[in-house]
């Protein structure tokens, strides 16, 4: 019985490991649980997506990312929307993209639309900076995804930082 743990440990580890040499995220093909693999007894449908125009005021700032949901299924279900960023290519080397916010839909009746509201904030378009010591967020093009998984990003909108700014503490 140790002996098939201890496969099924090493067997883990090899899939988070696959892949080029620095890699930060396992490759499809070894994805065997994703974020949010959830059974439902319905289907849905993430529609177009919309970026408000990046709020703000100093060191803060916030977007507010707007997406449809339509059970496409015969019977009422729940659906979680999660948001995905890539930040811009800069100096470093960022994630392809990284989950930055989620909200489930509850009760969404068969054959009906919702739409749905996640608000970002200065966290979700910027990262920590070892040279600097302090948090920033670079200006350029960003790509936001929306959809029900990691796997399952479906829709993509990208929108402009005009002006890169840092901040300390939280």
């Amino acid at each position: 019985m140790s002996a098939t743990r201890a496969t099924s440990i090493v067997n883990l580890l090899l899939c988070f490991h696959s892949g080029e040499l620095g890699a930060r995220t396992p490759s499809e093909e070894d994805i065997h649980a994703q974020f949010r693999h959830g059974l439902s007894y319905t289907t849905f449908k993430i529609g177009q997506v919309s970026v408000s125009p990046v709020k703000s005021s100093g060191t803060e700032s916030q977007i507010s990312v707007s997406v449809s949901v339509t059970n496409t299924g015969n019977v009422t279900g729940s659906e979680v929307v999660q948001v995905y960023i890539a930040l811009p290519k800069g100096h470093l080397t960022h994630p392809l993209a990284q989950l930055k916010g989620f909200k489930k839909v509850h009760d969404i009746k068969a054959g009906a639309t919702e739409t749905v509201d996640i608000v970002l904030d200065k966290y979700a378009l910027s990262y920590w900076d070892d040279i600097i010591s302090r948090w920033r967020a670079d200006k350029g093009e960003y790509k936001v995804m929306v959809g029900n998984s990691s796997q399952q990003k479906t829709q993509e909108v990208c929108f402009k930082l005009e002006k890169s700014f840092e901040w300390s503490g939280l």
